[in-house]
């Protein structure tokens, strides 16, 4: 949509002007006095033609960004107090969702730590329950072989050797409970999942939760990355996030 600012008879007037100017400037060589003047004479002309379309159209383009500026103290006026309303609602949801985060993070390391306390009591209730049981095998076997020597159903010598073999079974049987109870003591205990509460409304993202990285073993660091790259480290990280593949580190997510 356009608006005719100059009557038809002026536009055609300033078209006419236009080419003369545009025609004569390309034509003139200036290579004395006498061309010089006429070139002088021409900008002239040009520059009188400049006051008049200055004179018909500047009144139009002041008027323009008075009502532009009216327009933009408007805009600011209804616009900004709304910017700082959605400031606010950003920070209280953020303080917020940090703060469940945290919450579910503290609920979550309760839980594990409870079944791992729970898993730990299992595995030495187990391991005290084989021993036991180790020691009363044994105590039966010796009680066994000290009858039939009392009988004189075995001589001394070969008690002495069932004694031997007794005590070693019995040892044997001893270091087998103890090992089962310390495989179920570094079995893994499923890790407990607690989401936070935190509720999403379409176009309104959560807050943004950074990936940082934390060493973890510096032997398996590969040599790219000594003397520790920084900036490396942290690119890669926020790219590929928990399937960064980097030995010696640890990748987890600031609350």
């Amino acid at each position: 949509m356009s608006t005719q600012l100059v009557g038809p008879g002026e536009t055609q007037q300033f078209e006419t002007s236009l080419a003369l100017f545009k025609q004569q400037a390309q034509a003139i060589e200036v290579t004395d006095k006498e061309s010089c003047l006429v070139a002088k004479t021409m900008q002239r002309d040009v520059r009188d033609y400049m006051k008049d379309i200055h004179a018909k159209l500047d009144p139009f383009v002041n008027s323009a960004k008075r009502n532009l500026q009216v327009a933009r103290d408007e805009l600011s006026k209804w616009i900004d107090p709304a910017e700082a309303v959605d400031s606010t609602l950003g920070t209280k949801v953020k303080t917020y969702e940090q703060n469940e985060r945290l919450a579910a993070q503290r609920e979550q390391d309760r839980i594990n730590e409870e079944n791992r306390r729970k898993a730990k009591e299992e595995a030495d209730a187990k391991a005290k329950k084989a021993k036991e049981d180790a020691d009363f095998d044994r105590a039966v076997k010796v009680a066994e072989i000290k009858k039939k020597l009392k009988n004189k159903e075995i001589g001394k010598r070969e008690a002495a050797r069932l004694l031997r073999e007794a005590g070693d079974y019995a040892e044997a049987m001893k270091e087998e409970a103890e090992a089962r109870a310390e495989e179920e003591k570094n079995k893994p205990v499923a890790e407990v999942q607690v989401k936070p509460n935190i509720p999403t409304v379409s176009g309104v993202p959560t807050s943004r939760r950074p990936w940082r990285w934390a060493a973890t073993d510096l032997r398996k660091i590969p040599d790219d990355f000594w003397i520790l790259d920084d900036l490396k480290i942290n690119a890669i990280v926020r790219n590929d996030k928990d399937k960064t593949n980097i030995p010696g580190i640890r990748v987890f997510q600031e609350p």
